[in-house]
């Protein structure tokens, strides 16, 4: 990604639901609540859409991440399967 932006948000809407692809702000905005409008953002688009669920996929080392997505009511379901198909993959 990009260093210089402040924030960016990116997701694919589908038939059945939305896939959260990317949703950041640059670490000076960090706790701030930018990250939880972004997420808000994205979300009523997504019902706007006709969607009924949005889906987001983020490391385990994202713990910051985690907290603003669990505060906005995400729960983990499973655990996404990932093959490398060359090193540093995944």
């Amino acid at each position: 990604m990009d260093d210089k932006r402040e924030g960016a948000i990116r997701q694919a809407v589908a038939l059945d639901g939305a896939a959260l692809s990317t949703l950041f702000a640059a670490a000076h905005y960090h706790g701030q609540g930018i990250g939880a409008a972004l997420l808000a953002g994205a979300e009523r688009r997504t019902a706007i859409a006709g969607c009924t669920q949005m889906t987001r996929t983020s490391r385990e080392q994202r713990t910051d991440a985690h907290r603003v997505y669990g505060r906005a009511g995400y729960r983990a379901r499973r655990k996404p399967l990932c093959k490398w198909l060359r090193e540093g993959g995944c």
